[in-house]
């Protein structure tokens, strides 16, 4: 099904999910049931130094910084994400907090319900999420949105479902279906602090949404597999 916002076509966010037995490491000795599903390769990295990889279906190595070759697919309780290719992010999960970390790329997201405290976090800000307005209709399904950091722009945009309360360091700021909010990376770290503040006023506002959502391929492609290949 396609979703046309302000002329622009946006493909539904789309993921099959399959359960596999993985062999457990030590990487993922403390894990939820939370998968993490590459179309191609997922690399783990401990500053600069890859740690391990896989290929196919596996537990989520949480705080732990990931980057993806192809896209890829993050299946959590009420919550779906697709990072795209070559994002470098991480995830953090716990009882009171989730964080979606984006050090660089675009991860879009399909968020059901918010039982939890959720932060979307980059190099230079923090979204806080206050609040999730539902679409009020039994067809409308989650919030679907994306966070994008590049070496220009951090933008939180939100493209159907509803809308978001996020805190920004303007105060609060709501998103409707269709809109994002824009920051320009060189004044978030150029200048004196005051002065930053300053600028931020005029760079932060709400623009047009026109990025479409991945679809990811059939993951259940080799099922009879024990899990995710992972080379340490």
């Amino acid at each position: 099904m396609r979703i046309s916002i302000k002329g622009k076509s946006i493909i539904t966010l789309v993921a099959l999910f399959a359960i596999l037995t993985f062999a457990g490491t030590s990487v993922f000795s403390a894990l939820s049931t939370s998968r993490i599903m590459p179309t191609q390769k997922v690399t783990m990295l401990q500053g600069d130094k890859k740690i391990g990889e896989f290929t196919k279906e596996a537990p989520l190595p949480e705080d732990t910084m990931l980057t993806c070759q192809g896209d890829c697919g993050i299946k959590m309780e009420n919550l779906y994400l697709v990072a795209t290719d070559g994002s470098l992010f991480s995830i953090t999960d716990d009882s009171d907090t989730r964080e979606l970390y984006v050090k660089e790329g675009k991860v879009y997201f399909a968020l059901s319900s918010l039982p939890q405290s959720l932060m979307f976090k980059t190099p230079n800000t923090v979204f806080t999420v206050k609040e999730v307005m539902l679409k009020a209709s039994t067809n409308s399904g989650p919030l679907k949105g994306y966070v994008s950091v590049t070496s220009k722009a951090i933008e939180l945009g939100i493209i159907e479902g509803g809308s978001m309360l996020v805190s920004t360091i303007e105060g609060d700021k709501m998103i409707p279906a269709g809109n994002r909010i824009l920051l320009a990376q060189a004044d978030l770290i150029g200048g004196a602090a005051s002065e930053g503040d300053k600028k931020l006023g005029a760079l932060l506002f709400l623009g047009g949404v026109g990025a479409g959502i991945p679809i990811l391929g059939d993951l259940r492609e080799d099922d009879s597999n024990d899990g995710s290949p992972h080379t340490p």
